[in-house]
């Protein structure tokens, strides 16, 4: 019977260490390149007779990604934006002194107040798009979905709303 003699040596040794670097180098590129999405600075406030919510959607990785869609849910329910007329609601609710020479409405707004997601959005590594939208109800969470896997296997990540603490503006009296 022939046997066969292994010889452990300093280039065998040399090889497995190159081996292990490489595997190490492949895992941690192919981590550090993983595709994330954020949901930060959520705010609420009662504004205009309902719920104004916003936040912001950041791409914290270090490549080019797209969010493909945004929804929101309360209780699993699939909550949609109230279109206002953001100009009639002003003029109707807008407190005129007689004594001002100019006349300002009841809320003036930082940004659009109209802002939401209508359609894809290529966001660059660490860009960010707002989103500000009129809701009955505050939701409880946001769900993204982007082009590329931003969670494990899967396209789409959800975000808890009570995670953030935010204000529940929705036992307000109307």
């Amino acid at each position: 019977m022939n046997t066969i003699k292994i010889q452990f040596t300093l280039d065998t040794l040399i090889a497995l260490l190159a081996l292990a670097a490489s595997i190490y180098s492949i895992w941690r590129t192919n981590w550090l390149d993983k595709y994330s999405l954020e949901v930060t600075s959520l705010e609420s406030e009662f504004s205009r007779g309902q719920i104004l919510f916003g936040f912001l959607v950041t791409n914290t990785s270090t490549r080019v990604l797209k969010v493909e869609d945004l929804k929101m849910y309360l209780k699993n329910q699939e909550l949609k934006p109230i279109d206002i007329d953001i100009d009639e609601y002003d003029r109707k609710h807008s407190k005129s002194n007689s004594n001002s020479l100019f006349e300002y409405p009841s809320f003036i707004p930082s940004i659009d107040d109209r802002i939401y997601f209508e359609k894809p959005t290529l966001l660059s590594p660490g860009e960010h798009f707002a989103i500000r939208i009129y809701l009955k109800h505050c939701p409880d969470e946001i769900v993204l979905t982007a082009d590329h896997r931003i969670k494990g296997f899967k396209k789409t990540k959800s975000f808890s709303v009570d995670d953030f603490n935010l204000n529940n503006v929705d036992n307000i009296n109307h």
